[in-house]
């Protein structure tokens, strides 16, 4: 079972996050993005249909993608969870000053062929319901999780609306260019909504260390980071909301961004 994960979770486990998850993202793409979209974006999001099956077709942890033949976007449910479950072990260790270094392991060891690790919170030691048990943890876990599938299922509509091509009928480098445009036209958006993208960073650290090379259709790699955090530095003040300008300031996105390359930095020295 190469790279197939779906011993890690129940179907009642994977059933609740469908149903919950599935209907939140749907709330969250075609009704609370579309008021910041233009016209032409919004043409194109009202020719999508989202899926949210439990599993992907492999069974994989970074099943999100838009089917470029249809105007079809998949989430995974399981995914989708193990989004959730790095995003309590991070705010988790965060909160009682661990080594995320560990994490990091736990995310390389994911890429072998055949991985024998448990799901993130076993594997951890992070407890299971740890957002029950600090307030902190539930806060920085949930923006963390909501901001980063928000810029998942944008990034995903901007291949549909620029109608990029399949990587299997382009270069490498013209995968890696649509990819930077698709980070930008997500980053564009969420600025418009003024929401901070917290989980960029987990999810791009998630998706830098824990695939493979090989099938990889999303590529990370420095050059699509530092675009990704030159853009946050370059007006850091879109993404805050007046009504939290007295709790979040230009600085919370600038650590984003500083979070975003110390992930390039950690790619960049495992591919020497």
């Amino acid at each position: 079972r190469a790279n197939s994960f779906s011993h890690w979770y129940s179907e009642e486990e994977l059933s609740y996050v469908q149903k919950v998850y599935g209907a939140n993202l749907q709330q969250l793409l075609f009704t609370d993005v579309l008021p910041f979209l233009t016209l032409s974006e919004r043409r194109t999001l009202s020719t999508i249909k989202m899926h949210f099956p439990l599993r992907g077709h492999d069974a994989g942890l970074f099943e999100f993608a838009m089917q470029l033949k249809t105007g079809e976007m998949y989430v995974s449910a399981l995914s989708v969870k193990f989004f959730d479950d790095i995003s309590i072990a991070l705010a988790w260790y965060e909160d009682k000053n661990k080594d995320k270094q560990k994490i990091v392991e736990y995310l390389l060891s994911l890429s072998a062929q055949y991985s024998q690790a448990s799901a993130p919170l076993k594997a951890l030691d992070v407890p299971e319901k740890a957002w029950k048990l600090s307030e902190y943890v539930n806060d920085v876990s949930q923006k963390s999780l909501k901001s980063g599938l928000l810029f998942i299922v944008l990034h995903e509509l901007s291949h549909w609306h620029f109608k990029h091509a399949p990587y299997s009928k382009i270069s490498a480098l013209q995968a890696q260019q649509q990819e930077i445009q698709a980070d930008a036209f997500a980053l564009q958006v969420m600025a418009r909504m003024s929401i901070i993208p917290y989980g960029m960073s987990t999810w791009l650290m998630m998706l830098g260390l824990g695939q493979t090379d090989s099938g990889n259709t999303h590529p990370v790699t420095s050059s699509r980071l530092i675009a990704i955090a030159n853009q946050l530095e370059k007006n850091p003040k879109s993404f805050i909301d007046h009504e939290n300008i007295s709790t979040m300031s230009d600085l919370d996105v600038l650590q984003v961004s500083a979070d975003i390359k110390k992930v390039g930095e950690v790619i960049r020295s495992l591919k020497r």
